[in-house]
């Protein structure tokens, strides 16, 4: 029962992040360009998917919270995957970019709960309840898939629209060179921050079987 409240709150809060980013991108939308346009480019951020895998997590989550294993987002392979793409949400923006901006007024609480709260409560969650000892090594890579999908479309969406969302994947700026070095690095760190969420599951696993055995 704790597990299915803290994810309500979490989800309600989640929400209020999504939706509010996105009334704030409705407000401020350049006269020049249509709704359409603004909801692609808002739909856009990365940060913005991840808040969102979130959300849908932890809607199906407590619409399914007594069958879980009817639901295969709901597999420890998704919810790692989910974990470790707010976790890149979290770290990339507090370390790279918070220094970037200043965000003002309703932008400011809004950037803190999808940048910060979301992802921190969701990490919880995954501490919290995530099955023990499910995880394989090879998910590290398999985890990879959505990272350079939203890498190529990334760029193809700054190479039609002239808008690179994040300075590190600006190829303009950067060069390809340049930008290949950057995405190597972001591989490696999500390799490294996907093997860790792995050790760390094996590990809880074997701690529980030993404090039972």
């Amino acid at each position: 029962m704790f597990a299915l409240v803290y994810r309500l709150v979490f989800a309600l809060v989640a929400l209020l992040g999504v939706g509010g980013h996105l009334v704030q991108k409705l407000t401020n939308c350049p006269p020049e360009w249509s709704i359409p346009r603004c909801i692609l480019d808002y739909l856009s951020y990365y940060t913005i998917q991840t808040n969102m895998l979130v959300l849908i997590w932890l809607t199906v989550a407590i619409l399914y919270w007594k069958r879980e294993s009817d639901n295969p987002i709901l597999r420890p392979k998704v919810k790692g995957a989910f974990t470790l793409y707010i976790s890149t949400t979290f770290i990339i923006y507090a370390v790279l970019l918070a220094g970037l901006w200043e965000p003002e007024g309703a932008d400011r609480y809004l950037s803190i709960i999808s940048h910060y709260i979301t992802p921190i409560a969701f990490i919880i969650d995954w501490l919290l309840f995530e099955k023990r000892q499910t995880y394989q090594w090879n998910y590290a890579l398999q985890w990879l898939v959505y990272p350079l999908g939203y890498l190529g479309y990334s760029l193809v969406y700054g190479g039609l629209t002239g808008r690179y969302l994040y300075p590190f994947l600006n190829l303009p700026v950067l060069g390809w060179g340049g930008l290949a070095i950057r995405v190597a690095l972001l591989v490696v760190f999500f390799i490294l921050l996907g093997c860790m969420y792995i050790a760390i599951n094996k590990f809880m696993g074997r701690k529980q079987r030993a404090e039972h055995g």
